[in-house]
């Protein structure tokens, strides 16, 4: 059962991260995130540090705007779940061992905040990322939403007209029964895995699927 706890300080986020796997992370155990590795991960569990760099540090001072943007092109009434950086909300199910920070939510609807880039804009205006995808789809299966909203904004907010048009793409992420069995199920096996100190190899023949049904659940709406 997913409950919502707060996190108010740092030294909670890393102790809790080291008990659960992340959105992010369950990207990686599904073969579709290539930034990461299963051993990386394990590291991360053993001895949790906090980590940022100039993309995360941008990407987080970003996030309002995203959200701003998403809202004044939809017509939308997305907030930020997280008022500070250190106080955190955190959906979690304590036995399965999994949990998510989801960026955004309007109450029915979650909203995951990216900025990229302009050249990784124009490609992922057509194609998003599947971890990307695999994120935003663990937050929805975390909070028990249906829906959720994938918002990338370019880094180049220069304009290029005088029409005002945001460079920003939206897609729409809904949920399917096959892929809450399929995240839960290998959830449970990395857990399992582990506890048995045996090393988890990703199930490379179910990702393709996984990706595909990811794709088709997936809809640009801007």
């Amino acid at each position: 059962m997913f409950r919502e706890v707060i996190l108010n300080n740092e030294k909670d986020w890393m102790a809790i991260r080291s008990k659960v796997l992340t959105a992010t992370e369950v990207s990686v155990i599904l073969g579709l995130n290539k930034y990461r590795t299963i051993n990386e991960i394990l590291a991360d569990k053993k001895d949790p540090k906090p980590f940022e760099n100039s993309y995360t540090v941008i990407g987080q001072l970003l996030e309002p705007v995203v959200v701003a943007s998403t809202n004044k092109i939809l017509g939308t009434n997305f907030k930020l779940f997280e008022q500070t950086k250190d106080i955190k909300s955190f959906f979690l199910d304590e036995e399965l061992k999994l949990g998510s920070t989801p960026d955004a939510s309007d109450g029915q609807k979650l909203l995951e905040c990216k900025t990229t880039k302009p050249g990784n804009f124009l490609r992922y205006s057509g194609w998003p990322p599947v971890y990307y995808l695999a994120q935003l789809y663990t937050q929805l299966l975390c909070t028990s939403l249906e829906e959720g909203l994938l918002s990338i904004l370019s880094t180049n907010l220069a304009p290029i007209s005088q029409e005002i048009r945001i460079p920003i793409s939206i897609f729409s992420v809904s949920r399917s029964s096959k892929i809450d069995s399929l995240v839960i199920s290998e959830v449970e096996r990395f857990w399992n895995t582990i506890n048995a100190n045996k090393v988890f190899r990703v199930n490379r023949k179910q990702t393709l699927e996984t990706e595909i049904i990811l794709r088709c659940l997936t809809k640009r709406i801007y």
